[in-house]
């Protein structure tokens, strides 16, 4: 995906910059960068490739229910090509503990890890959801809401 790629470049310059190695080790990391993205776009599009193919000859011709089985099996594989669970877990992950920069990393980990310590911050790195995060940005005054929706109270 086109945000996931503008993301991962954005990443890997940042680190550059940070980085103090030599010069040949940033050279090497560029090139690995590149080349492993092309190489995921090539093998990407030969496997969609070779399903379609073999998804054509049941699209094109008998109408039998088996044709249009094999269809919409090739339709689900391809619309759960991109997994939106992790996506969007990835993106509020990145919202939260990203900071202004909107990269994770050791400086923006730190007050979760000192606060917490080592092991309630992982568990929270780890079940962080997007209902946590409504919780955080969403707080609600229970006063308020009671005067003006309802005698139940939040």
């Amino acid at each position: 995906h086109r945000s996931l790629l503008q993301k991962d470049l954005m990443g890997h310059i940042w680190r550059l910059q940070r980085r103090e190695d030599p010069l040949w080790k940033a050279v090497l990391s560029s090139v690995w960068f590149l080349l492993s993205r092309v190489l995921i776009v090539i093998v990407g599009m030969d496997a969609f490739l070779v399903k379609y193919r073999a998804c054509a000859k049941y699209a094109i011709g008998t109408a039998k229910i088996s044709d249009f089985v094999h269809c919409f099996l090739f339709l689900n594989q391809l619309l759960g090509v991109v997994h939106l669970n992790t996506f969007t877990t990835r993106r509020i992950a990145t919202f939260v503990f990203g900071g202004e920069d909107g990269i994770v990393d050791r400086q923006d980990a730190a007050p979760v890890w000192q606060r917490h310590g080592p092991a309630r911050s992982l568990c929270i790195y780890l079940t962080f959801s997007d209902m946590d995060m409504q919780k955080l940005l969403l707080s609600e005054d229970c006063n308020k809401k009671d005067q003006q929706l309802s005698p139940f109270g939040c």
